[in-house]
């Protein structure tokens, strides 16, 4: 959240994604001290944060799609919040069912385990190509 404050050049979305982050880790404590185990996964506040990169990840593909003059291929805002994206929503479901993840056979975890590791590599070429993007003017 806090890279997504520096992307946007808007002051009051900079203080609406601060004050999102201070309000999620207020919500994480609470969470975790009713709702959740110290001893087991966040299966709320980690859907939660999942959720909140969502939709400040949408709203920011959609700030870099009317700025962009060239390809958005191009562009280390897209490919960061795209890899960001495809992290959260294929990863979500695996952070919301984590604790049960115990419960499945061995084929059954490897396929999830694998799924998980391929998003992985994926996200992490994104990453890289938002790095070596050129600065734009």
């Amino acid at each position: 959240t806090y890279i997504f404050t520096l992307m946007h050049t808007e002051r009051i979305l900079s203080r609406i994604l601060t004050f999102e982050l201070y309000i999620y880790v207020l919500i994480w404590i609470i969470l975790k001290l009713t709702l959740e185990s110290f001893d087991k996964f966040d299966n709320y506040s980690s859907a939660l944060s999942g959720a909140l990169l969502m939709v400040t990840s949408l709203y920011t593909l959609v700030e870099v799609q009317k700025d962009s003059l060239n390809s958005l291929l191009h562009s280390s805002r897209f490919l960061f919040t795209a890899g960001v994206m495809l992290l959260v929503t294929g990863v979500i479901l695996i952070l919301a069912v984590s604790n049960g993840l115990l419960a499945f056979t061995r084929e059954q975890f490897n396929f999830v385990w694998s799924f998980h590791w391929s998003l992985t590599i994926l996200v992490n070429l994104f990453f890289t190509g938002a790095l070596l993007c050129k600065p734009s003017p």
